[in-house]
Protein backbone atom coordinates (compact mmCIF):
# COMPACT_ATOMS: atom_id res chain seq x y z
CA UNK A 1 0.00 0.00 0.00
CA UNK A 2 1.46 3.16 -1.14
CA UNK A 3 2.25 5.79 1.65
CA UNK A 4 1.66 3.09 4.65
CA UNK A 5 4.29 3.35 7.09
CA UNK A 6 6.26 0.16 6.18
CA UNK A 7 6.40 1.74 2.87
CA UNK A 8 8.32 4.65 3.60
CA UNK A 9 11.93 3.99 3.62
CA UNK A 10 13.12 6.80 5.27
CA UNK A 11 11.35 6.55 8.34
CA UNK A 12 13.37 4.08 10.24
CA UNK A 13 16.41 5.15 8.54
CA UNK A 14 15.81 8.91 9.77
CA UNK A 15 15.20 7.39 13.53
CA UNK A 16 18.68 5.19 12.87
CA UNK A 17 20.64 7.92 12.16
CA UNK A 18 19.68 10.77 13.99
CA UNK A 19 20.46 8.74 17.50
CA UNK A 20 23.67 7.83 16.44
CA UNK A 21 25.13 10.61 15.56
CA UNK A 22 23.56 12.23 18.60
CA UNK A 23 25.00 10.48 20.78
CA UNK A 24 28.64 11.04 19.32
CA UNK A 25 27.34 14.69 19.31
CA UNK A 26 26.33 14.74 23.08
CA UNK A 27 29.27 12.40 24.55
CA UNK A 28 31.06 14.67 22.84
CA UNK A 29 29.79 17.87 24.46
CA UNK A 30 29.06 16.56 27.79
CA UNK A 31 31.59 16.61 31.32
CA UNK A 32 31.55 12.91 32.04
CA UNK A 33 32.44 12.76 35.49
CA UNK A 34 32.20 8.73 35.61
CA UNK A 35 35.85 7.81 34.92
CA UNK A 36 37.28 10.35 37.04
CA UNK A 37 35.88 9.03 39.91
CA UNK A 38 35.90 5.03 38.96
CA UNK A 39 37.54 2.21 36.96
CA UNK A 40 34.52 1.55 34.44
CA UNK A 41 34.42 -1.96 33.82
CA UNK A 42 31.90 -4.28 32.18
CA UNK A 43 29.44 -6.82 34.21
CA UNK A 44 29.08 -10.17 32.77
CA UNK A 45 27.26 -12.02 36.42
CA UNK A 46 24.10 -11.66 37.94
CA UNK A 47 26.11 -9.49 40.91
CA UNK A 48 29.34 -8.58 41.63
CA UNK A 49 30.86 -9.81 45.21
CA UNK A 50 34.39 -8.69 45.99
CA UNK A 51 36.48 -9.45 49.63
CA UNK A 52 38.68 -7.76 51.52
CA UNK A 53 41.80 -8.73 53.55
CA UNK A 54 43.44 -7.34 56.55
CA UNK A 55 47.63 -5.68 56.91
CA UNK A 56 49.95 -7.62 58.65
CA UNK A 57 51.77 -6.01 61.91
CA UNK A 58 55.39 -4.92 60.82
CA UNK A 59 57.90 -7.64 60.99
CA UNK A 60 59.65 -9.38 63.97
CA UNK A 61 63.34 -9.03 64.51
CA UNK A 62 64.94 -13.20 63.62
CA UNK A 63 66.66 -13.85 67.34
CA UNK A 64 65.06 -17.46 67.73
CA UNK A 65 65.97 -19.03 64.88
CA UNK A 66 62.09 -19.35 64.13
CA UNK A 67 59.92 -17.53 61.85
CA UNK A 68 57.19 -15.94 63.65
CA UNK A 69 53.90 -16.30 61.90
CA UNK A 70 50.90 -13.91 61.55
CA UNK A 71 47.29 -14.72 61.00
CA UNK A 72 45.57 -11.84 58.18
CA UNK A 73 42.25 -11.61 58.96
CA UNK A 74 39.19 -11.14 56.36
CA UNK A 75 37.74 -7.69 56.50
CA UNK A 76 34.72 -6.59 55.07
CA UNK A 77 32.87 -7.68 51.76
CA UNK A 78 31.02 -5.87 48.86
CA UNK A 79 27.82 -7.49 46.57
CA UNK A 80 26.49 -5.33 44.13
CA UNK A 81 23.67 -5.74 41.46
CA UNK A 82 22.87 -3.45 38.54
CA UNK A 83 19.64 -1.94 37.64
CA UNK A 84 17.54 -1.43 34.87
CA UNK A 85 16.52 1.88 33.30
CA UNK A 86 14.01 2.58 30.21
CA UNK A 87 12.53 5.39 28.63
CA UNK A 88 10.06 5.70 25.83
CA UNK A 89 8.63 8.09 22.91
CA UNK A 90 6.32 7.84 20.30
CA UNK A 91 6.71 9.35 16.59
CA UNK A 92 3.59 9.33 14.23
CA UNK A 93 3.76 8.77 10.72
CA UNK A 94 2.17 12.47 10.01
CA UNK A 95 4.92 14.17 12.21
CA UNK A 96 7.47 12.33 9.60
CA UNK A 97 5.47 13.00 6.51
CA UNK A 98 5.08 17.22 7.14
CA UNK A 99 8.60 17.74 8.42
CA UNK A 100 9.55 20.86 6.71
CA UNK A 101 11.92 22.11 9.38
CA UNK A 102 14.17 19.04 9.96
CA UNK A 103 12.86 18.18 13.46
CA UNK A 104 12.83 14.46 12.28
CA UNK A 105 16.58 14.88 11.32
CA UNK A 106 17.81 15.00 14.89
CA UNK A 107 16.28 17.12 17.18
CA UNK A 108 13.42 14.94 17.87
CA UNK A 109 15.48 12.72 19.91
CA UNK A 110 18.71 14.40 21.34
CA UNK A 111 15.90 14.50 24.35
CA UNK A 112 16.26 10.85 25.41
CA UNK A 113 19.85 10.66 24.28
CA UNK A 114 20.57 13.17 26.80
CA UNK A 115 18.33 12.13 29.59
CA UNK A 116 20.00 8.75 29.42
CA UNK A 117 23.24 10.34 29.87
CA UNK A 118 22.34 12.53 32.21
CA UNK A 119 20.98 9.82 34.47
CA UNK A 120 24.27 8.11 34.26
CA UNK A 121 25.97 11.20 35.77
CA UNK A 122 23.56 11.79 38.41
CA UNK A 123 24.03 7.98 39.38
CA UNK A 124 27.81 8.50 39.42
CA UNK A 125 27.11 11.67 41.13
CA UNK A 126 24.76 9.77 44.10
CA UNK A 127 28.32 7.98 45.34
CA UNK A 128 29.37 11.62 47.09
CA UNK A 129 25.63 13.10 47.60
CA UNK A 130 25.46 9.70 49.99
CA UNK A 131 28.77 9.90 51.40
CA UNK A 132 27.71 10.66 55.04
CA UNK A 133 25.10 7.55 55.42
CA UNK A 134 24.40 4.10 54.57
CA UNK A 135 23.49 3.94 51.20
CA UNK A 136 22.51 0.16 49.90
CA UNK A 137 20.80 1.76 46.32
CA UNK A 138 23.52 0.08 44.35
CA UNK A 139 25.57 -2.11 46.59
CA UNK A 140 26.09 -3.11 50.39
CA UNK A 141 29.54 -2.97 52.43
CA UNK A 142 29.47 -5.23 55.40
CA UNK A 143 31.08 -2.64 57.70
CA UNK A 144 27.43 -1.43 57.85
CA UNK A 145 28.95 2.31 58.01
CA UNK A 146 29.11 5.43 55.49
CA UNK A 147 32.15 6.01 53.42
CA UNK A 148 32.47 8.82 55.62
CA UNK A 149 32.49 7.71 59.26
CA UNK A 150 33.73 9.09 62.56
CA UNK A 151 33.98 5.50 63.55
CA UNK A 152 35.23 3.15 61.37
CA UNK A 153 36.14 -0.36 62.47
CA UNK A 154 38.20 -3.51 62.38
CA UNK A 155 37.60 -7.18 62.05
CA UNK A 156 41.00 -7.86 63.86
CA UNK A 157 40.90 -8.83 67.04
CA UNK A 158 42.25 -6.62 70.01
CA UNK A 159 43.00 -3.23 68.20
CA UNK A 160 41.70 -0.45 69.22
CA UNK A 161 39.59 2.60 67.21
CA UNK A 162 39.29 4.59 69.67
CA UNK A 163 41.86 7.14 67.46
CA UNK A 164 42.50 6.84 63.56
CA UNK A 165 39.35 5.79 62.32
CA UNK A 166 37.70 8.36 61.39
CA UNK A 167 37.45 10.00 57.92
CA UNK A 168 35.01 12.41 58.95
CA UNK A 169 35.35 16.38 59.67
CA UNK A 170 31.89 18.95 60.00
CA UNK A 171 34.58 21.51 59.36
CA UNK A 172 33.41 24.02 56.18
CA UNK A 173 36.30 24.09 53.34
CA UNK A 174 39.04 26.33 54.16
CA UNK A 175 42.42 26.71 54.43
CA UNK A 176 42.54 25.50 58.20
CA UNK A 177 40.13 22.90 57.48
CA UNK A 178 42.09 21.61 54.32
CA UNK A 179 45.30 21.19 56.47
CA UNK A 180 43.87 19.49 59.15
CA UNK A 181 42.06 17.25 57.07
CA UNK A 182 45.64 16.34 55.03
CA UNK A 183 47.12 16.07 58.78
CA UNK A 184 44.56 14.36 59.93
CA UNK A 185 44.49 11.76 56.92
CA UNK A 186 48.28 10.87 58.06
CA UNK A 187 47.67 9.77 61.24
CA UNK A 188 44.15 7.20 59.94
CA UNK A 189 44.88 3.92 61.04
CA UNK A 190 44.76 0.36 59.42
CA UNK A 191 43.43 -2.95 60.37
CA UNK A 192 46.38 -3.63 62.44
CA UNK A 193 46.03 -0.60 64.48
CA UNK A 194 49.44 1.27 62.59
CA UNK A 195 49.27 4.79 60.90
CA UNK A 196 49.02 4.44 57.16
CA UNK A 197 50.64 7.74 56.44
CA UNK A 198 47.60 8.25 53.87
CA UNK A 199 48.23 11.13 51.79
CA UNK A 200 45.37 13.09 48.76
CA UNK A 201 46.62 14.66 45.39
CA UNK A 202 42.61 15.36 45.08
CA UNK A 203 39.68 17.49 45.82
CA UNK A 204 35.85 16.21 45.25
CA UNK A 205 33.58 19.35 45.63
CA UNK A 206 29.93 20.91 44.17
CA UNK A 207 29.81 24.18 42.01
CA UNK A 208 29.15 25.70 44.80
CA UNK A 209 32.82 25.73 46.39
CA UNK A 210 34.34 26.11 42.91
CA UNK A 211 35.59 29.69 43.75
CA UNK A 212 37.17 29.14 47.16
CA UNK A 213 38.65 25.89 46.27
CA UNK A 214 40.23 27.29 42.98
CA UNK A 215 41.64 30.05 44.80
CA UNK A 216 42.93 28.47 48.19
CA UNK A 217 44.84 25.55 45.53
CA UNK A 218 45.84 27.94 43.03
CA UNK A 219 47.08 30.80 44.73
CA UNK A 220 50.94 30.83 45.62
CA UNK A 221 51.57 33.36 47.70
CA UNK A 222 49.60 35.97 50.22
CA UNK A 223 46.40 34.00 50.44
CA UNK A 224 43.94 35.69 53.05
CA UNK A 225 47.13 38.04 54.19
CA UNK A 226 48.26 41.21 52.79
CA UNK A 227 51.52 40.08 52.82
CA UNK A 228 53.15 37.71 50.08
CA UNK A 229 54.05 34.43 51.92
CA UNK A 230 54.09 31.02 50.58
CA UNK A 231 50.35 29.73 50.81
CA UNK A 232 51.41 26.52 52.56
CA UNK A 233 47.44 25.49 51.33
CA UNK A 234 48.24 25.53 47.40
CA UNK A 235 48.15 22.72 45.35
CA UNK A 236 52.05 23.03 44.94
CA UNK A 237 52.46 22.86 48.98
CA UNK A 238 49.80 20.48 49.85
CA UNK A 239 50.02 18.17 46.54
CA UNK A 240 46.12 18.07 45.47
CA UNK A 241 47.02 18.37 41.93
CA UNK A 242 43.40 16.85 41.22
CA UNK A 243 40.59 19.27 41.21
CA UNK A 244 37.18 17.16 40.59
CA UNK A 245 34.26 19.35 40.06
CA UNK A 246 30.58 17.72 40.33
CA UNK A 247 28.37 19.23 38.62
CA UNK A 248 25.35 17.20 39.89
CA UNK A 249 26.21 17.18 43.76
CA UNK A 250 23.55 18.88 45.28
CA UNK A 251 25.36 20.24 48.25
CA UNK A 252 26.46 23.48 48.69
CA UNK A 253 29.26 22.82 51.24
CA UNK A 254 30.19 19.35 51.54
CA UNK A 255 33.88 18.24 50.41
CA UNK A 256 36.34 15.58 50.06
CA UNK A 257 39.90 15.23 50.13
CA UNK A 258 40.73 11.72 47.48
CA UNK A 259 43.53 9.32 47.23
CA UNK A 260 42.93 9.39 43.67
CA UNK A 261 44.31 6.01 42.96
CA UNK A 262 43.16 4.00 45.74
CA UNK A 263 39.66 5.86 44.58
CA UNK A 264 39.35 4.65 41.45
CA UNK A 265 41.08 1.44 42.79
CA UNK A 266 37.92 1.05 45.01
CA UNK A 267 35.04 2.81 42.98
CA UNK A 268 34.03 0.53 40.31
CA UNK A 269 31.51 1.37 37.61
CA UNK A 270 29.79 -1.58 36.36
CA UNK A 271 27.95 -1.89 33.18
CA UNK A 272 26.03 -4.51 32.63
CA UNK A 273 24.28 -3.22 29.11
CA UNK A 274 25.16 0.02 27.71
CA UNK A 275 22.74 2.72 26.80
CA UNK A 276 21.15 1.26 23.60
CA UNK A 277 18.27 2.50 21.31
CA UNK A 278 15.84 0.11 19.88
CA UNK A 279 12.65 0.96 17.70
CA UNK A 280 9.14 -0.79 16.71
CA UNK A 281 6.50 -0.13 13.96
CA UNK A 282 3.25 -0.73 14.89
CA UNK A 283 1.09 -1.42 11.93
CA UNK A 284 -2.29 -0.82 13.06
CA UNK A 285 -1.60 2.58 14.50
CA UNK A 286 1.15 4.25 12.10
CA UNK A 287 3.36 4.68 15.23
CA UNK A 288 6.92 4.41 15.59
CA UNK A 289 7.90 3.21 19.43
CA UNK A 290 11.59 4.42 20.69
CA UNK A 291 13.03 3.38 23.56
CA UNK A 292 16.16 3.45 25.73
CA UNK A 293 17.71 0.99 27.70
CA UNK A 294 20.69 0.58 29.75
CA UNK A 295 21.45 -1.45 33.06
CA UNK A 296 24.58 -0.15 35.45
CA UNK A 297 25.40 0.60 39.12
CA UNK A 298 28.41 0.75 41.35
CA UNK A 299 30.19 -0.66 43.61
CA UNK A 300 32.89 0.14 46.35
CA UNK A 301 35.09 -2.18 47.70
CA UNK A 302 37.79 -0.44 49.80
CA UNK A 303 36.94 0.92 53.07
CA UNK A 304 36.36 4.34 52.57
CA UNK A 305 38.72 5.49 55.83
CA UNK A 306 41.69 4.56 53.22
CA UNK A 307 40.89 6.50 50.40
CA UNK A 308 38.74 9.64 50.93
CA UNK A 309 38.15 12.14 53.99
CA UNK A 310 35.15 13.93 53.65
CA UNK A 311 34.25 17.27 54.97
CA UNK A 312 29.97 16.47 55.97
CA UNK A 313 28.71 20.17 56.35
CA UNK A 314 25.46 20.27 55.77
Amino acid sequence: MPGSVMDNPGFPTLIDVAYSQIVEHELADMTDILPEIFTMITGDRLDFRSGELGEMAPWSEFTTGQVSYQEIYEQYNTQQRGREYTAGSIVTRRLVDDDQFGVMTGKRFRPMVQAGLLTRQLHGTRLYETMGIVDTHYYTYSEGLPLVSAAHLTRTPGVSTTTGFSNRTTAAFSPTALQAALIAGRKIRNDQGYRTGTSYDGIVFPPDLRPRVHQVLRTPYGLDNPYRNVNMESAKETGIMKMIELPHWSSATNWALVNTRKMKAACLWITRAAPEFGRINEFDTLQIKNRGYMRHGYAVTMNGLYWMYGGIVS
